[in-house]
């Protein structure tokens, strides 16, 4: 990742923890999380990119509206009722907007591997050329510089002695 793309991720969960921070509240609900923790909040749901910041910020943002929701629930009945019903719909887009994050994460990780993968596997093979040189019959290597740091009486593979 650029180090431009992050501060723009940083950049849009600030703006979006400042915006749910000082969002209008309703009477009996909870005072709202302060803007330092919902930005800390949002960044740890670990956005890659500015699509997942703004999917973040909505994951948080809903926890907080089912919150403030839940505080409805207490009222006169036909009320509650609704709250209830509001709250559980607000919990099912969190998840549903949790599920769709970690799937763009998962395939942002898979992509990411495949590319390393692909880097190894296109990065060149280093042999050594001293190894693949040798004469394990036990023969004198033809390469004059090669030959004078060889032993000239070395064992041949089986561990049979030379003549």
């Amino acid at each position: 990742m650029q180090p431009a793309d992050q501060t723009l991720i940083v950049q849009t969960a600030a703006s979006m923890a400042q915006a749910i921070a000082n969002r209008p509240q309703t009477e009996g609900a909870q005072p709202p999380m302060p803007e330092t923790m919902t930005g800390q909040l949002i960044l740890a749901l670990n956005p890659g990119d500015v699509a997942q910041a703004l999917l973040a910020s909505m994951v948080v943002l809903m926890s907080e509206l089912t919150k403030d929701c839940l505080a409805e629930t207490g009222g006169p009945e036909p009320a509650a009722r609704a709250a209830r019903a509001q709250c559980l719909a607000l919990s099912k887009a969190m998840f549903a907007s949790m599920t769709k994050l970690d799937r763009m994460q998962t395939r942002a990780a898979e992509e990411a591997k495949q590319e390393a993968e692909a880097m190894e596997e296109t990065r060149p093979v280093q042999t050594n050329v001293r190894a693949s040189r040798l004469d394990f019959g036990g023969q004198p290597d033809e390469n004059p510089a090669l030959s004078g740091t060889q032993p000239k009486n070395r064992p041949l593979l089986h561990g049979a002695a030379r003549s």
